[in-house]
């Protein structure tokens, strides 16, 4: 079975065999308020409708808003010690993230607004990195299907301390190599910010730029990669009406 079918069949084998539905785990973290860096308006929301969407389609769902480092890594750690070989996992981060060019990294809360690269790797946790990340961590389990959905990097969050050298921070996530049986999907392409809101929003709305056009189609039943293709010109299109604002989200 192809793997981005596996969205598509979720309503349905809920409906003919509830009790097979064991195995499938999910772990969503939205973090907005930052001790350090700038708050965001948003990820909390991405992270409750992520949440609610994923319960809806059979899966056991944990939810975690404004982790710092250590609560994030006991999150991760419990959440981990649920999981079994060959189960099928989703993991969700919205936040700020940064990369050094070869890993990227999600920020807990308490990341400080600066220092070198090596503080920030410590006070930052590794989507991969081959050894401890975590679809690092999914791999060595031997979970039959994980996908990563990540809003992050929505600015440069780090501001360079006087006299020092800044971390390397570019602009956007880079490219990973994802683990077979992975299906990693980037709120924004490589080198790009992803917008948390947009200038025009009304109270209602939300969600961030990206959530708000690829979650809807995610619970309609599309197909993982006909709901991210379709979302990728949707995003396009809303973020160059900011003063044409480069986001085109990449999986």
């Amino acid at each position: 079975m192809p793997l981005i079918r596996l969205f598509l069949l979720v309503p349905l084998m809920l409906a003919l065999a509830g009790p097979a539905l064991a195995g499938r785990h999910a772990l969503v973290i939205g973090n907005s308020a930052y001790d350090a860096l700038e708050d965001l308006r948003n990820p909390g929301y991405d992270a409750a409708a992520y949440h609610a969407a994923l319960l809806g389609m059979g899966y056991r769902s944990t939810l975690h808003t404004d982790l710092g480092l250590d609560g994030t890594l006991q999150a991760l750690d419990a959440f981990m010690d649920t999981l079994s070989t060959g189960d099928e996992v989703v993991f969700v981060f919205s936040g700020h993230g940064w990369s050094d060019g070869a890993v990227n990294y999600l920020l807990p809360t308490d990341a400080p607004a600066s220092g070198s690269d090596r503080v920030l790797e410590r006070a930052s946790l590794a989507l991969r990195n081959g050894h401890d990340g975590v679809l690092d961590e999914l791999e060595q389990l031997g979970v039959s299907l994980s996908v990563a959905i990540i809003d992050a990097c929505r600015n440069n969050p780090f501001e360079p301390r006087a006299g020092t050298k800044s971390a390397s921070i570019s602009r956007g996530l880079a490219p990973v190599s994802a683990p077979v049986g992975s299906f990693v999907i980037f709120s924004a392409g490589a080198g790009q910010e992803a917008l948390d809101y947009l200038p025009s929003d009304r109270p209602e709305d939300t969600l961030s730029v990206f959530t708000r056009t690829f979650l809807p189609r995610l619970t309609a039943g599309l197909y993982l990669e006909t709901a991210i293709s379709d979302a990728q010109i949707e995003t396009y299109d809303l973020a160059r009406s900011v003063e044409g604002h480069l986001q085109q989200p990449a999986y």
